[in-house]
């Protein structure tokens, strides 16, 4: 039971690690287990730590690290990456619990019953039974869930827990390899190095294993190695071998396309320079320290007996001061001063003086209150976001642009089948021709008109077999793709018509979610705040000012502190500032020349908002049209295959003539393209309506 408890928690944070950080984050911590395990070892099992045990791990881990080039720690991935370090400790532990199980029960048991466990905990939360991929999941439940674990479990009776951790790395090497043979996946450099790296800290794990023998232990390492050989091998022949086929869906097309555009990289750093800059606008209401430390000395002639002719002063003072959102400026300041005179009347020679003193100033006309102090760091707040929404309606178009070329090659691809179609049937009826014309049962002049619609089929063919060039590198350049020689391949299915939301829902859905529309009602926002800003500019400079404070003086500084303290000695002040400028033109030309961009802005605005209304109504009859069009030539198709194939047998009896079969042939070519071209444009009327609409990212 706790073997299936942790097995199904383990899984469980495994595949969160996935969902919310990147698959190297995800792997990288949760193959800590072997560094894990190496630590739980020696107090669950007895099994010692040694250094080549302690080189075999730095090894198999600086390969992973290399294969999945490094750990990465970005904004939002803190989860995923405590989900992956929590898998890698949990199965850490699993090792160590089959370890201790595998020695008292047999592996069937073990997987049994850890099985039932996890069947009994996830019964609950079972809503359908997935009838359509029944024998994907019955394989999976053979292999993955009874044949792996048994193995699993026979192999750790025999292996010690730190080895099994360690050959836990040929995982991912495994996985590579395999997808090089079944999904024809070129790994890169860094795969290469990191895999031969984690083959080799197996191939060290399992030489001069104690657990299998002498003879055993050498038949192992030579199978080992001989699998890790053939493998490598398979790999430079594929490498070798001609031109790939990649075979591509819409949405892996579009993550090419997004990942690998330079244009939306730099796009990307627009967000970052635009909360630069909320940073440089919040430090305007940053608080101050201010320290200050002088020593003057002055020597003059004195024009009074009571005036020395020598002063040394020494001065240090320490401030806190800033300004807060609402305009209040403030200034807390603790000045201290040592005097002495060669003066022969004062009492005290040397006196310190101390002063405690806040000071503070309250805008009351220009400058007042949080709306107005806040304007530019509003304006940078909605320029973030405004850089945020560039950046999305940058990556809806890219995702645009991929899916027109990709259903344009899929066309392109499709139409060319059409071509070949159309000259084989050519070609057979030449044939046909000319078995008649041999029992002559047609007019040797007929001959001519087989052969010379063959020969046009053949150059159609031709140039449908260029666009398909043509269209494929126009995917290349759209998904930023550097090998020119693979043969791309669509796999997508053309969507099916479905019933489409009204117009007006539409229209709304557009003006909800256009990232266009939303960055213009930004910068009519920033134009009204700035408007607002510099008619408050235009006010007389009225302050309220105030200040209080205590001070202390004596001829001995702790004796001055104790009078500064006592609250006997103290000041304050209060009063009022005016300055009122004459003619005020900066200020009523800045604030003109803001209103009047903000006037201009709302009519932008109000454009832009034609401008959507119609083209969702455009795209919206253009999917509606498309839709429609694909009944009409299935039918069309339908009926053109039907006249064909009559026309074909009257032919063969003599009822019809050569001409005949030929335009039946063409109509029934075209009528097959046809039906395409409406299916990949219903496809791409789709992808324009859900652009119009701003949806297309979530599409």
């Amino acid at each position: 039971m706790l073997l299936g408890i942790i097995g199904l928690f383990n899984t469980f944070t495994y595949y969160y690690a996935y969902k919310y950080t990147t698959i190297a984050n995800a792997v990288l911590t949760h193959y800590t287990a072997p560094i894990i395990v190496a630590f739980l070892a020696p107090v669950f099992l007895k099994e010692k730590i040694t250094k080549r045990l302690i080189i075999i791990i730095i090894i198999a881990s600086a390969g992973l690290w290399i294969m999945l080039n490094g750990f990465s720690f970005k904004e939002g991935h803190t989860a995923g990456i405590i989900a992956g370090i929590i898998s890698g400790f949990t199965y850490a532990i699993i090792i160590i619990v089959i370890r201790i199980y595998s020695q008292d029960f047999h592996p069937l048991v073990l997987a049994f019953f850890s099985n039932i466990v996890i069947i009994l905990l996830l019964a609950p939360f079972v809503r359908e039974f997935p009838f359509n991929a029944l024998w994907t999941f019955l394989v999976m439940g053979i292999v993955y869930s009874t044949i792996a674990p048994l193995l699993y479990f026979s192999g750790l009776k025999y292996v010690t827990a730190n080895k099994t951790a360690v050959l836990g790395y040929l995982e991912p090497v495994s996985a590579i390899i395999l997808s090089m043979i079944f999904l024809s996946e070129m790994p890169g450099i860094n795969s290469i190095i990191g895999g031969v790296l984690i083959i080799f800290s197996g191939y060290l794990t399992l030489k001069n294993s104690p657990e299998a023998g002498k003879r055993g232990s050498l038949k192992v390492r030579k199978l080992f190695f001989f699998f890790c050989t053939m493998a490598l091998w398979h790999f430079c022949t594929l490498t070798a071998s001609a031109a790939d086929r990649l075979e591509l869906t819409l949405s892996e097309a579009i993550n090419m396309s997004l990942r690998e555009n330079l244009s939306l990289a730099g796009e990307r750093i627009n967000p970052k320079i635009a909360e630069a800059d909320i940073k440089f606008r919040k430090g305007e209401f940053d608080p101050n320290i201010d320290l200050k430390a002088t020593e003057s000395y002055k020597k003059s002639s004195s024009p009074s007996l009571l005036t020395g002719s020598e002063e040394r002063t020494a001065n240090g003072d320490i401030s806190l001061g800033g300004k807060v959102n609402t305009g209040t400026t403030y200034e807390l300041k603790w000045a201290n001063e040592r005097s002495k005179s060669n003066s022969p009347y004062l009492t005290t020679n040397p006196y310190y003086t101390s002063a405690l003193v806040l000071t503070m100033t309250q805008p009351l006309l220009k400058g007042i209150g949080k709306e107005v102090q806040e304007s530019n760091l509003n304006v940078a707040r909605n320029n973030y976001e405004a850089s945020r929404l560039s950046l999305d309606d940058k990556s809806i178009g890219i995702i645009a642009d991929t899916a027109r070329a990709y259903w344009d090659l899929a066309f392109a691809r499709y139409d060319f089948e059409v071509a070949e179609l159309s000259l084989k049937l050519a070609q057979n009826l030449l044939a046909e021709a000319k078995a008649k014309i041999d029992a002559g049962l047609l007019a040797p002049v007929e001959i001519f008109k087989a052969e010379a619609e063959a020969s046009l089929r053949e150059e159609s063919l031709l140039k449908a077999k260029k666009l398909v060039f043509d269209m494929a590198d126009r995917l290349r350049v759209v998904i930023n793709m550097k090998d020119w020689q693979a043969e791309l391949i669509p796999i997508e299915k053309t969507p099916v018509p479905t019933d489409i939301q009204p117009v007006e829902k539409a229209t709304d859905t557009a003006f909800n979610n256009r990232k266009d529309y939303k960055q213009a009602s930004i910068e009519y926002k920033n134009k009204e705040i700035l408007r607002k800003y510099f008619d408050n500019q235009k006010y007389p400079d009225l302050n309220l000012i105030g200040s209080a404070g205590l001070n202390g003086l004596n001829g001995a500084y702790d004796n001055t502190l104790d009078r500064l303290g006592s609250g006997d000695y103290y000041s304050w002040q209060f009063g009022l500032s005016l300055r009122i400028p004459i003619g005020n033109s900066a200020a009523e030309g800045t604030y003109l020349k803001a209103m009047h961009e903000e006037e201009k802005s709302g009519i932008t605005l109000k454009i832009l908002e034609q401008k959507i209304t119609a083209e969702v109504r455009e795209a919206w009859r253009t999917v509606q049209l498309a839709s429609e069009t694909i009944s009409a030539t299935k039918k069309t198709r339908t009926a053109a295959e039907k006249r064909f194939e009559a026309e074909k047998g009257r032919f063969k009896v003599g009822m019809a003539t050569l001409n005949d079969v030929l335009k039946f042939q063409e109509e029934y070519a075209k009528a097959l393209s046809s039906e395409k071209r409406a299916e990949v444009d219903y496809a791409k009327a789709t992808v324009e309506l859900e652009r119009i609409k701003g949806t297309l990212g979530h599409w």
